[in-house]
């Protein structure tokens, strides 16, 4: 019996993939909708934050190259990009809130960041 291969260095870098794209997709598609219903419910600059984010998430699933997507024009990887700076965004979001009075708002957008 000999040593089991190795597999190539591409993939021993490479983290497995934990959820698979069209998971990860059905999620984004269902945050877009929760985000944009929350949007729809509050007032001022929290609205518009709500429903850019709303509104971004749906549009990255619509045009993502998985299998939920409508219009595939980007791929996976920026795909994950684009995730990571619509997240970042909505964790900076309470600066544009900052005239909010219900702090509980913010304090929910912070946890959808999360």
């Amino acid at each position: 019996m000999g040593t089991p291969p190795q597999r190539p260095l591409l993939h021993r870098l490479r983290p497995p993939r934990r959820v698979p794209f069209v998971g990860h997709q059905l999620a984004e598609y269902a945050l877009a909708l929760g985000i944009g219903a929350l949007g729809l419910h509050v007032s001022g600059s929290a609205e518009v934050v709500l429903l850019a984010t709303g509104g971004a998430l749906l549009l990255l699933g619509l045009l993502s190259a998985g299998p939920l997507g409508v219009v595939p024009m980007i791929g996976r990887r920026l795909h994950h990009g684009a995730d990571v700076i619509v997240v970042l965004l909505l964790a900076c979001s309470p600066l544009a809130m900052r005239h909010h009075p219900d702090g509980a708002v913010i304090a929910l957008v912070e946890v959808i960041a999360l």
